[in-house]
């Protein structure tokens, strides 16, 4: 499946997400969700240095798991990335994560961007929490990376009318202002956190 999304994420320390959070009346002692995020890239790192992601997600809530694999190429605007996106089964998810196995699929067959072959380059742990503000869903995101906790808060919005768009940007941008954040642009986590070889 091929997407293209805006996702908007701001870095916050551990008081600031807190009472965030508690304004939006929600925590990360309950309702949440956990994230194993595992980033591949090929062996001389060619996707790091054209800004491209290749991460497995498996998302582990009260009763379910799911894995996806996906593929985040930039586009002109900031932001803005075209996505491909594939469910894996627990045994793709075992051999891509384990194994360094490409699962068969749109992503496999786009040898042009990750030549067919990639490695396991770093993992992070996200536990997360939606809460409801206005039209948008905002987030927040528990990072933990070699046992260091980060702390993000974001939304994600889907394609659609630009005016639509720009709105539920402001609206999420408006809210961090009400608690003295003016916005700026998380780093990609798979550069942030990433050691690169």
């Amino acid at each position: 499946m091929q997407t293209v999304d805006t996702e908007l994420r701001h870095a916050l320390d551990k008081t600031k997400a807190q009472a965030m959070m508690d304004d939006l009346m929600v925590s990360f002692s309950r309702g949440q969700n956990y994230h194993y995020n595992y980033y591949f890239d090929t062996e001389d790192n060619s996707l790091f240095d054209r800004n491209i992601t290749l991460r497995c997600r498996t998302i582990i809530d009260e009763d379910t798991k799911q894995s996806f694999l996906t593929l985040k190429i930039p586009s002109s605007e900031a932001q803005t990335y075209m996505e491909h996106t594939q469910e894996l089964t627990d045994t793709e998810m075992r051999e891509l994560v384990y194994s360094n196995i490409l699962p068969y699929g749109e992503i496999k067959d786009l040898t042009a961007i990750h030549g067919g072959q990639v490695f396991k380059k770093e993992t992070i742990r996200v536990s997360r929490v939606i809460a409801s503000y206005l039209d948008i869903d905002i987030f927040f995101d528990k990072i933990t990376v070699r046992g260091i906790p980060h702390y993000e808060i974001g939304t994600k919005i889907s394609a659609g009318p630009l005016t639509k768009t720009q709105e539920k940007k402001q609206s999420f941008i408006e809210y961090l202002k009400t608690f003295g954040e003016e916005f700026t642009p998380a780093p990609r986590r798979s550069y942030t956190y990433r050691h690169k070889d």
